[in-house]
């Protein structure tokens, strides 16, 4: 019991200077009683954490290749959310369409980075304080 509590101290001390400890750099003091849930939130927050990148990376390449294009013929050319669809969905009441076409309206890019920035920070808050 006491050697528990002396871990747990040298634990909370080694933490104590960070400002919030993240999922990545928690691994390192994994201990040998912990369930194997904590190894399940270990993975699924690496996987948000690389998830949320890729698409912030994605939504900045696009935004790049935009710029450059824009940059060479002077005009710049729009990518709406309505091109990872092939065609619009129907959709029978006219509120719900209207909001559907605005939300597939919205640029590519920023809704990237938007959305991946979201993601990433998903694993910072399943921590417990």
């Amino acid at each position: 019991m006491a050697d528990n509590d002396q871990e747990e101290k040298k634990f909370r001390f080694r933490n104590l200077f960070r400002s919030r400890p993240s999922v990545f750099k928690r691994e390192r003091y994994v201990r040998a009683d912990e369930t194997g849930w904590d190894v399940v939130e270990l993975v699924i927050g690496k996987l948000l954490g690389w998830t949320g990148g890729l698409m912030m990376f994605g939504g900045l390449a696009i935004l790049a290749w935009q710029a450059a294009f824009w940059w060479y013929t002077a005009e710049w050319t729009p990518y709406p959310l309505m091109v990872l669809l092939d065609t619009p969905p129907e959709i029978q009441a006219k509120g719900a369409a209207k909001i559907v076409e605005w939300l597939l309206d919205m640029p590519l890019s920023s809704t990237l980075i938007v959305v991946g920035a979201v993601v990433a920070l998903i694993p910072h808050y399943m921590e417990e304080d």
